[in-house]
């Protein structure tokens, strides 16, 4: 099951025509997973999964734009929404590293491995230690 989820998590665009980083956009990363055709050069009759996310991603961002949101507590939420992911992904991360059945030949340098265990560490101690200080405050 883990090598399955990498797989859905960690694909790269077939086409190769994107900055790997605009992958994680909602709009663009939904239609991967769901294993759609992708791409603004695709016509709309052959991608129309991919032009409705878009689509309906922009109308979110509109509305959003009208509502009694404040555009900086909204910025603030998503950084704390962020950092408390941030130590349970790290996790996920560091036991696909591990996985020979994922990484076949390629092993996971032992500095490498204490490193990476540690950051994951400090970033759970620092979600845990904002849950307590926020709640107990």
């Amino acid at each position: 099951m883990l090598a399955q989820s990498a797989a859905l998590v960690c694909r790269a665009p077939a086409d190769g025509t994107r900055d790997p980083g605009a992958g994680w956009f909602g709009g663009i990363r939904g239609p991967e997973l769901k294993a759609w055709p992708t791409g603004l050069d695709r016509p709309l009759r052959s991608a129309r999964g991919f032009y409705a996310t878009i689509a309906a991603v922009t109308l979110l961002g509109m509305v959003l734009n009208y509502a009694a949101v404040s555009p900086i507590k909204a910025l603030f939420r998503s950084a704390v929404i962020n950092g408390l992911s941030a130590g349970p992904i790290m996790i996920l991360i560091m036991l696909m590293a591990s996985d020979r059945k994922l990484t076949g030949k390629l092993r996971l340098p032992k500095l490498q491995w204490i490193v990476g265990w540690m950051s994951t560490l400090a970033m759970l101690a620092v979600a845990i230690g904002m849950l307590v200080t926020t709640l107990h405050g």
